[in-house]
Parts: C-alpha cells; structure tokens; sequence
C-alpha cells in the first residue's frame, strides 16, 4: 500500500494541491477547476479542504463544481459521502453565492427534495444569486427530466417580475429551448 501512496504523492495533481492555498485566489480556483479532473484521492481530500476552510467564496464554489463534477462520473470514492459533506458545508456556508452552488451539486447529486429551495432563489434581492438559480433550473432538467415540467412553470412566472437584463437574459435564453 505504501507504493501506491507514494505514486499518488508523485502524481501531476499533488502538484496542484499547494495551489490551493496560493496567495491569488483566481489560482487558487483554477487550482480547485483543475483538481476536479483527476482521479487522486488526495485531490477530492484537498478540496474538501477548501472548501471547509477557504476564505473566497469563488474558490469554495469551484471546490464545490470539482467535488460534484467527481462525483458525477464516478472518480469519488463514494457519491453519498460527497453528498453528505456538501448538505454539511450548506449549513455552515455564510455565502449566499456559495450556498446556491452547494444547493445546485446536492440537487445534482439526487437530492431532488432540494429544489423547491433553489425555487426561492429566483427571488433573492441579489441579481447574482437569481441568475445562478436560473441557470440551474435550465441544467437540472437534463440530468433530471422529472423537473422539466416545474423548471419551466417557475422560470414562466418569474420572468414577468424579472428586472434585471442578464437574468431575464438567462430566463429567455433557457424558456427559448427546449428543456
């Protein structure tokens, strides 16, 4: 077992870990980006660090798109563990911005009783926050198809009281295709 540990300590992504803790925080999320492509376990773990201990909320939210991108297809060792740690960093996160990225990877990951809280989302005071809601209600349908039907209803009656252009922009955008 030692030599496998050492060949993941020599892997390319053990050069990205102490990217993460690099003084720019625009390295520290493209660190965070590319850790989510490999497979080392020692990666997930290094996220997971971020996440839990990062002071930017753009770097904790690509933590989050990396872990939820290695659960997706199968690199992380155990999906529900993901899940469980993400629900957990969902409690504690004061970020708004992170907490809808959390709530978007938990959803993905199949906690469907979720999604009426990311309906609320539409409603946020911050535009930023509205605008990731609806880009993820135009995503979820497709790894979920059982959400087709209420994405679009709540994406129809947000759009009327939508002020801001890039969100009804997101809005128009995902109601012009099909979901």
């Amino acid at each position: 077992m030692p030599a496998v540990l050492e060949l993941e300590k020599n892997s390319g992504e053990a050069a990205l870990w102490p990217l993460t803790k690099h003084k720019s925080s625009r390295l520290r999320a493209e660190a965070c980006e590319a850790l989510g492509q490999g497979t080392a376990a020692g990666s997930m773990e290094a996220l997971q660090k971020v996440l839990t201990k990062d002071k930017s909320p753009l770097v904790r939210g690509f933590a989050v798109l990396s872990l939820v991108r290695m659960a997706m297809d199968g690199r992380a060792q155990n999906r529900e563990d993901i899940a469980g740690f993400l629900a957990e960093r969902y409690e504690l996160d004061a970020s708004e911005w992170v907490n809808t990225i959390l709530l978007e990877g938990m959803i993905r990951l199949g906690d469907l009783s979720l999604f009426p809280e990311l309906e609320t989302r539409l409603c946020h005071p911050e535009y930023r926050i509205r605008l990731m809601a609806a880009a993820a209600m135009g995503v979820l349908p497709m790894v979920f198809p059982a959400l087709r039907n209420e994405a679009r209803g709540l994406l129809e009656r947000a759009r009327p009281k939508e002020k801001h252009p890039e969100v009804r922009g997101k809005i128009d955008e995902i109601l012009g295709r099909p979901l």
